[in-house]
């Protein structure tokens, strides 16, 4: 093989997993200095992204640490440990969101909302490469968050989140305190101050969806009332997009990206108190505009009490966090041709937190920029 040009080397080399990659980075110098180059790593991320089978995506879940593939390997799928590195809490770990195969995570020394975090982290699960980000000043367990490109500065990435610096009152208007930090070992920090919309009182998924260079949150705006809560990265700005009409004021829903349009999935059982049969999944066909929301498909006999999306695949197949208010939670491959779920694995939801992500040789030591929302 010594004998072939360097270029069908890199070809070759590109079609293969990370863990594969990692191990030939060991044959010679050249394949070294290829795989570990910036070029190198986000070609093969954009491979992975584009592979229609989607074989290096995988569900990342916090306690027990562990990865879960979503395509079977030899008849069965692979659920995998992952121990836990040391500069992990062995307590609570909240994931703020997945980007490029990095997974940004807080560190918290124990579950409560009063405690402290240590670090933000930003960390490759499948090259195990960490950046360690020390928080300059008490982190709680956010109300919302989102981490992802920065369009704006090539390599970089931008961390956004929502704090909740004390228990509001109906007469307690929440307050944005925006702060940057840059990577590359040097951070810095500065504040924007903003309202927040007074009408916002709790958001039922912290993790923000990415869509059109705007960050969406579901959110409810006051009693059994729901919105979307946007933030525009450009900009620097809130704004909000209403729901279907249909949706009804017991119903919680949840949000995601489908067929490049920004969707809600609902539940839709009315007669049931704590659990639900039916879901549907509403469409946006034009951004923005209120009157274009569609009731596009459903989701049947998961007898859940939530549901939350984790990926739409490119088949049109749903991958889910299945909660059925007992603790006990369910990672699922929802056909909606089929009307079927597979279920991939089932968890103890007390404490663990899941997002999915694709497995690259991206290094979390890339320019990072944080960003801190705070409420008062």
């Amino acid at each position: 093989m010594h004998d072939l040009p360097l270029e069908l080397h890199e070809q070759i080399l590109l079609r293969l997993d990370v863990k594969a990659l990692l191990r030939f980075k060991c044959v010679c110098s050249c394949w070294n200095d290829l795989i570990s180059s910036s070029r190198f790593a986000e070609r093969q991320l954009e491979l992975s992204i584009a592979d229609h089978e989607e074989k290096h995506h995988r569900i990342l879940q916090t306690f027990p640490l562990a990865t879960v593939e979503f395509n079977e390997c030899g008849g069965h799928r692979i659920s995998k440990r992952i121990p836990l590195p040391p500069q992990f809490s062995s307590h609570y770990l909240r994931i703020l969101g997945s980007c490029d195969g990095l997974i940004c995570l807080l560190n918290f020394s124990a579950p409560s909302l009063f405690f402290n975090s240590k670090d933000i982290l930003i960390w490759n699960p499948s090259t195990k490469e960490l950046l360690t980000i020390p928080s300059p000043f008490g982190l709680v367990d956010p109300e919302f968050c989102w981490f992802g490109r920065d369009s704006n500065i090539i390599g970089a990435y931008k961390l956004v989140i929502g704090l909740r610096t004390q228990i509001y009152s109906s007469e307690d208007l929440p307050i944005i305190r925006i702060l940057y930090s840059c990577g590359g070992g040097i951070y810095k920090w500065r504040g924007i101050e903003t309202k927040f919309g007074s009408e916002i009182r709790s958001f039922s998924d912290p993790r923000g969806t990415h869509l059109n260079e705007i960050v969406h949150w579901p959110s409810s705006s006051s009693w059994f009332s729901h919105v979307v809560v946007t933030f525009d990265l450009s900009q620097e700005k809130f704004g909000t997009i209403p729901v279907p009409n249909m949706l009804h004021r017991n119903n919680g829903f949840t949000i995601g990206v489908f067929e490049k349009c920004l969707c809600a999935i609902f539940n839709f059982s009315p007669h049931k108190r704590y659990w639900w049969d039916r879901f549907e999944v509403w469409m946006m066909k034009e951004y923005g505009v209120k009157e274009s929301w569609t009731m596009s498909m459903t989701l049947e006999g998961l007898e859940a009490f939530s549901i939350r999306p984790l990926a739409f695949l490119k088949n049109g197949e749903l991958i889910a966090d299945v909660d059925d208010n007992a603790h006990v939670k369910t990672y699922v491959r929802y056909s909606f041709k089929e009307k079927a779920a597979e279920v991939l694995k089932k968890h103890n939801g007390e404490n663990s937190d899941a997002i999915t992500y694709v497995e690259s040789l991206i290094s979390p030591k890339a320019q990072v920029i944080c960003g801190e929302l705070g409420f008062t």
